[in-house]
């Protein structure tokens, strides 16, 4: 939230405003943080549904504020992308943690298959929007994050390995998202140059 702050405060001259996508975004970020200041207090109080309501809200208020931010505003829009990213990951936990509480019985089906699936499709949500995007640090802010899974499940201080299908999915899933954000910065960087190149 600071960077989106300090992005928008360097950025913008103060006659900008009257370009209205800027009035709209100022609006959204207000609005974001209004979201991200309720989740808070509904996380500490337990109340688990209504904060994954919220952050839903959070998580479209940041899409909004990313899709409509032009390229010409890479800082602002950069913080948008990591943030618009960072919810993504928390929304995933926070739904986790909801089926938890409900007491969620999975059907039947292994709770190890659900972690799983639910790391698939992090890996799915994180592929998609790269592939819609070309966004590398909304891959980057997924690789990250399943990279502090990994390291949770791997040290003795963690799960000290004793979920060895988990420890592969996620090694696979780090793999797909790193070549596919790899690709993608090149794709970018190719773009970039043939635009210098014009």
């Amino acid at each position: 939230m600071l960077g989106i702050y300090v992005g928008i405060t360097i950025f913008t001259p103060t006659s900008s405003f009257i370009q209205p996508y800027q009035t709209t975004v100022m609006i959204l970020f207000i609005v974001s943080s209004l979201f991200n200041l309720s989740w808070l207090v509904l996380w500490h109080y337990d109340y688990i549904f209504l904060s994954t309501i919220v952050m839903i809200l959070l998580l479209i208020s940041l899409g909004i504020g990313l899709m409509i931010i032009p390229t010409s505003e890479p800082l602002i829009k950069s913080s948008f992308s990591i943030y618009f990213a960072w919810i993504c990951v928390a929304l995933i936990a926070n739904v986790t943690i909801l089926l938890v509480k409900v007491q969620f019985n999975g059907f039947g089906i292994n709770s190890m298959y659900w972690l799983i699936a639910i790391l698939i499709v992090g890996v799915v949500i994180s592929l998609f929007v790269l592939f819609k995007t070309h966004d590398i640090l909304f891959g980057l802010v997924f690789i990250w994050a399943y990279f502090g899974i990994l390291v949770k499940h791997m040290t003795a201080t963690g799960w000290d390995r004793q979920y060895p299908a988990a420890i592969l999915t996620l090694i696979i899933a780090l793999v797909l998202m790193t070549l596919f954000t790899s690709y993608t910065f090149y794709i970018n960087q190719f773009h970039l140059y043939q635009l210098d190149a014009n």
